[in-house]
Protein backbone atom coordinates (compact mmCIF):
# COMPACT_ATOMS: atom_id res chain seq x y z
CA UNK A 1 0.00 0.00 0.00
CA UNK A 2 1.26 3.36 -1.09
CA UNK A 3 2.12 5.57 2.24
CA UNK A 4 3.85 8.33 0.66
CA UNK A 5 0.80 11.35 -0.30
CA UNK A 6 3.09 12.34 -3.32
CA UNK A 7 2.85 8.87 -4.62
CA UNK A 8 -0.43 8.50 -3.61
CA UNK A 9 -1.46 11.21 -5.75
CA UNK A 10 0.48 10.57 -8.49
CA UNK A 11 -1.40 7.18 -9.32
CA UNK A 12 -4.82 9.21 -9.71
CA UNK A 13 -2.96 11.63 -12.26
CA UNK A 14 -4.85 11.38 -16.03
CA UNK A 15 -3.36 9.38 -18.61
CA UNK A 16 -1.49 12.43 -20.16
CA UNK A 17 0.70 12.98 -16.99
CA UNK A 18 0.83 8.89 -16.21
CA UNK A 19 2.42 8.95 -19.96
CA UNK A 20 4.56 12.29 -19.85
CA UNK A 21 6.05 10.93 -16.49
CA UNK A 22 6.74 7.00 -17.95
CA UNK A 23 8.48 8.83 -21.33
CA UNK A 24 10.68 10.92 -18.97
CA UNK A 25 11.97 8.52 -16.14
CA UNK A 26 10.54 4.95 -17.00
CA UNK A 27 8.29 5.16 -13.49
CA UNK A 28 4.34 6.37 -13.82
CA UNK A 29 3.56 9.40 -11.45
CA UNK A 30 2.18 6.85 -9.11
CA UNK A 31 6.10 5.78 -8.86
CA UNK A 32 5.37 2.09 -10.18
CA UNK A 33 7.88 0.87 -13.02
CA UNK A 34 7.10 0.50 -16.43
CA UNK A 35 9.11 -2.33 -17.70
CA UNK A 36 8.74 -1.97 -21.55
CA UNK A 37 11.27 1.34 -20.75
CA UNK A 38 13.83 -1.44 -18.91
CA UNK A 39 16.29 -3.82 -20.36
CA UNK A 40 15.15 -6.29 -17.94
CA UNK A 41 12.21 -6.82 -16.04
CA UNK A 42 14.30 -7.26 -12.84
CA UNK A 43 17.14 -4.99 -13.72
CA UNK A 44 17.07 -0.83 -13.27
CA UNK A 45 19.16 -0.22 -16.95
CA UNK A 46 17.03 1.90 -19.06
CA UNK A 47 16.66 1.25 -22.93
CA UNK A 48 18.21 3.95 -24.85
CA UNK A 49 17.94 5.12 -28.62
CA UNK A 50 15.62 3.60 -30.84
CA UNK A 51 14.39 0.78 -27.84
CA UNK A 52 13.45 3.61 -25.95
CA UNK A 53 11.25 5.22 -28.88
CA UNK A 54 9.65 1.97 -28.99
CA UNK A 55 8.75 1.76 -25.37
CA UNK A 56 7.18 5.22 -25.33
CA UNK A 57 5.30 3.98 -28.45
CA UNK A 58 4.00 1.08 -26.87
CA UNK A 59 3.24 2.76 -23.88
CA UNK A 60 1.23 5.65 -25.91
CA UNK A 61 -1.21 3.11 -27.36
CA UNK A 62 -1.98 1.43 -24.08
CA UNK A 63 -2.41 4.88 -22.00
CA UNK A 64 -4.74 5.55 -23.53
CA UNK A 65 -6.91 2.16 -24.71
CA UNK A 66 -9.40 1.50 -21.88
CA UNK A 67 -8.41 -0.85 -19.70
CA UNK A 68 -10.90 -2.97 -20.41
CA UNK A 69 -9.10 -3.82 -23.79
CA UNK A 70 -5.62 -4.85 -22.48
CA UNK A 71 -6.63 -8.58 -23.31
CA UNK A 72 -6.90 -7.51 -26.67
CA UNK A 73 -3.51 -6.35 -26.72
CA UNK A 74 -1.92 -9.13 -24.57
CA UNK A 75 -1.03 -11.37 -27.38
CA UNK A 76 -0.76 -14.27 -24.60
CA UNK A 77 -4.83 -14.12 -23.79
CA UNK A 78 -7.26 -15.16 -25.78
CA UNK A 79 -9.59 -12.20 -26.27
CA UNK A 80 -13.67 -12.33 -25.16
CA UNK A 81 -16.34 -10.17 -25.13
CA UNK A 82 -16.86 -10.68 -21.50
CA UNK A 83 -12.99 -8.88 -20.98
CA UNK A 84 -15.06 -5.35 -22.21
CA UNK A 85 -16.75 -5.14 -18.93
CA UNK A 86 -15.87 -8.02 -16.24
CA UNK A 87 -11.85 -9.38 -15.09
CA UNK A 88 -11.11 -12.06 -17.14
CA UNK A 89 -9.03 -15.06 -15.34
CA UNK A 90 -5.32 -14.83 -15.60
CA UNK A 91 -4.93 -18.07 -17.37
CA UNK A 92 -5.64 -22.14 -16.94
CA UNK A 93 -4.79 -23.78 -13.64
CA UNK A 94 -4.53 -27.69 -13.01
CA UNK A 95 -8.11 -27.26 -11.47
CA UNK A 96 -9.46 -25.15 -13.62
CA UNK A 97 -8.54 -27.28 -16.54
CA UNK A 98 -10.52 -30.80 -14.79
CA UNK A 99 -13.09 -28.38 -14.22
CA UNK A 100 -12.97 -27.49 -17.53
CA UNK A 101 -13.07 -30.61 -19.08
CA UNK A 102 -15.87 -31.50 -16.45
CA UNK A 103 -18.35 -28.96 -17.66
CA UNK A 104 -17.70 -30.24 -21.37
CA UNK A 105 -18.50 -34.03 -20.25
CA UNK A 106 -21.33 -32.96 -18.51
CA UNK A 107 -22.69 -30.85 -21.95
CA UNK A 108 -22.43 -34.09 -23.79
CA UNK A 109 -18.54 -34.02 -24.48
CA UNK A 110 -18.08 -32.14 -27.72
CA UNK A 111 -14.44 -32.74 -28.86
CA UNK A 112 -14.08 -29.54 -30.52
CA UNK A 113 -14.69 -27.94 -26.67
CA UNK A 114 -12.36 -30.28 -25.48
CA UNK A 115 -9.43 -29.23 -28.12
CA UNK A 116 -10.56 -25.64 -27.09
CA UNK A 117 -9.86 -26.31 -23.37
CA UNK A 118 -6.47 -28.30 -24.17
CA UNK A 119 -5.11 -25.47 -26.83
CA UNK A 120 -5.37 -22.92 -23.96
CA UNK A 121 -4.23 -25.04 -21.68
CA UNK A 122 -1.21 -25.49 -23.78
CA UNK A 123 -0.51 -22.30 -24.50
CA UNK A 124 -0.77 -21.57 -20.49
CA UNK A 125 2.79 -24.07 -19.90
CA UNK A 126 0.86 -27.13 -19.31
CA UNK A 127 1.87 -29.88 -20.77
CA UNK A 128 0.59 -32.69 -23.33
CA UNK A 129 0.44 -34.97 -20.68
CA UNK A 130 -0.45 -33.04 -18.24
CA UNK A 131 -3.41 -32.10 -20.12
CA UNK A 132 -4.69 -35.86 -21.16
CA UNK A 133 -4.43 -36.45 -17.27
CA UNK A 134 -6.45 -33.51 -17.00
CA UNK A 135 -9.32 -34.70 -19.25
CA UNK A 136 -9.14 -37.92 -17.46
CA UNK A 137 -9.42 -36.69 -14.37
CA UNK A 138 -12.60 -34.26 -15.54
CA UNK A 139 -14.36 -37.11 -16.86
CA UNK A 140 -13.64 -39.25 -13.49
CA UNK A 141 -15.14 -36.39 -11.74
CA UNK A 142 -18.25 -36.07 -14.30
CA UNK A 143 -18.87 -39.77 -13.36
CA UNK A 144 -17.99 -39.56 -9.80
CA UNK A 145 -21.86 -39.21 -9.20
CA UNK A 146 -23.13 -41.61 -10.96
CA UNK A 147 -20.75 -44.30 -10.06
CA UNK A 148 -21.83 -43.21 -6.20
CA UNK A 149 -25.02 -44.01 -6.75
CA UNK A 150 -25.04 -47.29 -8.68
CA UNK A 151 -22.68 -48.42 -5.63
CA UNK A 152 -25.35 -47.31 -3.09
CA UNK A 153 -27.35 -49.41 -5.33
CA UNK A 154 -25.07 -52.42 -4.91
CA UNK A 155 -24.92 -52.30 -1.24
CA UNK A 156 -29.18 -51.80 -0.55
CA UNK A 157 -28.91 -55.03 -2.63
CA UNK A 158 -31.83 -53.87 -4.52
CA UNK A 159 -31.90 -55.16 -8.37
CA UNK A 160 -34.52 -52.27 -9.07
CA UNK A 161 -32.13 -49.49 -7.86
CA UNK A 162 -29.30 -50.70 -9.68
CA UNK A 163 -31.01 -50.93 -13.40
CA UNK A 164 -32.46 -47.44 -12.32
CA UNK A 165 -28.97 -45.99 -11.66
CA UNK A 166 -27.33 -47.71 -14.78
CA UNK A 167 -30.53 -46.55 -17.16
CA UNK A 168 -29.85 -42.99 -15.84
CA UNK A 169 -26.45 -43.26 -16.83
CA UNK A 170 -27.51 -44.04 -20.24
CA UNK A 171 -30.42 -41.49 -20.40
CA UNK A 172 -27.20 -38.98 -19.71
CA UNK A 173 -25.57 -40.16 -23.07
CA UNK A 174 -22.81 -41.98 -20.88
CA UNK A 175 -21.20 -44.09 -23.24
CA UNK A 176 -21.70 -48.02 -23.13
CA UNK A 177 -17.66 -48.25 -22.67
CA UNK A 178 -17.85 -46.39 -19.76
CA UNK A 179 -20.85 -47.85 -18.22
CA UNK A 180 -19.59 -51.21 -18.26
CA UNK A 181 -15.98 -50.26 -16.80
CA UNK A 182 -18.22 -48.08 -13.99
CA UNK A 183 -19.96 -51.40 -13.38
CA UNK A 184 -17.48 -53.94 -13.35
CA UNK A 185 -15.45 -51.71 -10.76
CA UNK A 186 -18.50 -51.29 -8.46
CA UNK A 187 -19.48 -54.51 -8.89
CA UNK A 188 -15.30 -56.03 -7.96
CA UNK A 189 -15.44 -53.19 -4.95
CA UNK A 190 -19.04 -55.16 -3.64
CA UNK A 191 -17.34 -58.51 -3.94
CA UNK A 192 -14.35 -57.39 -2.04
CA UNK A 193 -16.72 -55.92 0.51
CA UNK A 194 -18.44 -58.99 1.33
CA UNK A 195 -16.25 -61.44 1.53
CA UNK A 196 -14.00 -59.65 3.91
Amino acid sequence: MITDPVKKLGGKAAPGIQFASQAFTGHTAGDFKNKDFFVSDYGNTQKTGWDRVGAIGKTAVKSFVPFSANDILNPDKEFSPVSLFAPVSKGMTKYKAINEFKKVYQNGGNNEDMLKIARIAYRNGIIKKDIISYRKQGKTEYLKPYKNELKKAFEAESKSKVFAAVDKMEKAGISKEDIKKIKIDVFKDWKKKKSA
